[in-house]
C-alpha cells in the first residue's frame, strides 16, 4: 500500500520478490500500456508459467501456464470473472498492473475495508475487486503472453499455507467484499459461488502438490486439526480423506 502511494506512474505493477520477468516481457507490457486509454483501463493482467527443476538432469520442466492458447494476444476480460476469482490468477500479485490513479483513489476512499484486509496476504484482490465494483465502466485487459516465470515453491509447511491462504483467507475476503457498499445482488451471488468453489480448489491443489512432488506432510496431525478447526465438517472430512490418501 505504501509503495502504491509513493508510485508516480500511470500504471503500477505489483511485482513479487520471488518472481522473474521473462526476456522481453517488460517491453511487451510497455508496448500494450502505451496503446490503452488510461481513463478506461482499470487493470492489466499478465500471464505466468510455473516450472520445476528435474533433480536428475537439472532440466527446467514447465508444469503450469495461465496463457490461454485459444484466445488472442490481447483481449478484454470479464470483470465478473475477475471479481469472482474464476479467471486465471486474479489473486497472483505479479500478474496485476493497476491504473495508478484509480487504485490510489480506492486506497484513500475505502480506508475501512482496506484496513480490514491487511494481514490477509491478498489485499491486491480487494483492490482490484473494489476497482471494478466501484468503477463499472473500467476495463480489465489481458496480455495473453507468458511474462512471469516462477519456480514451483516447495517448503516444509506448504499444505498448511495453501489451506490458510486459499481456503480460510479467501472466505474472509469474500465476506468482506460481499458486504461492500458497491456490491449489488448480482455481484453478491459471485461471492457465494466463490465460497462454494473453495472446496474443489483446495482438493485440486492437494492433488497437484502430490503430482509435482511438492506435497510435504511433516505435520500430518496439525493439518487435520487445521481442517476440522477452520472448515465445515463436510469439507473437513473431504480434505482429511484426500490428504490421508495422498499421504499413504
Amino acid at each position: 500500500l505504501k509503495s502504491m502511494e509513493m508510485a508516480t506512474g500511470q500504471f503500477i505493477w505489483t511485482f513479487g520478490d520471488d518472481d522473474v520477468i521473462a526476456e522481453g516481457g517488460l517491453a511487451q507490457v510497455i508496448e500494450l500500456a502505451r496503446t490503452l486509454d488510461i481513463k478506461k483501463t482499470g487493470l492489466i493482467f499478465v500471464r505466468r508459467e510455473q516450472y520445476v527443476i528435474d533433480k536428475k538432469t537439472g532440466a527446467k520442466i514447465v508444469c503450469y501456464s495461465t496463457a490461454e492458447k485459444a484466445k488472442p494476444q490481447n483481449f478484454f476480460m470479464s470483470k465478473k470473472d475477475v471479481i469472482g476469482m474464476y479467471s486465471p490468477d486474479p489473486g497472483f500479485m505479479t500478474a496485476l498492473i493497476f491504473n495508478g490513479q484509480i487504485v490510489k483513489n480506492i486506497i484513500k476512499d475505502e480506508a475501512s475495508i482496506i484496513e480490514n484486509s491487511i494481514g490477509t496476504s491478498f489485499i491486491q484482490v480487494v483492490l482490484h475487486s473494489l476497482i471494478f465494483l466501484k468503477y463499472r465502466h473500467l476495463d480489465a485487459i489481458s496480455l495473453n503472453s507468458v511474462i512471469i516465470s516462477q519456480e514451483l515453491p516447495v517448503y516444509r509447511y506448504f499444505i498448511e499455507d495453501n489451506f490458510t491462504m486459499d481456503y480460510i483467507v479467501q472466505k474472509r475476503l469474500n465476506g468482506l467484499l460481499s458486504s461492500c457498499r458497491y456490491t449489488d445482488e448480482a455481484y453478491a451471488t459471485l461471492f457465494t459461488k466463490a465460497n462454494k468453489n473453495l472446496r474443489k480448489k483446495f482438493v485440486s491443489a492437494l492433488v497437484k502438490m502430490r503430482a509435482l512432488e511438492s506435497f510435504n506432510y511433516y505435520s500430518y496431525w496439525h493439518c487435520l486439526k487445521l481442517f476440522f478447526k477452520n472448515a465445515p465438517i463436510a469439507d473437513a472430512i473431504i480434505f482429511s480423506t484426500v490428504f490421508s490418501i495422498l499421504f499413504l
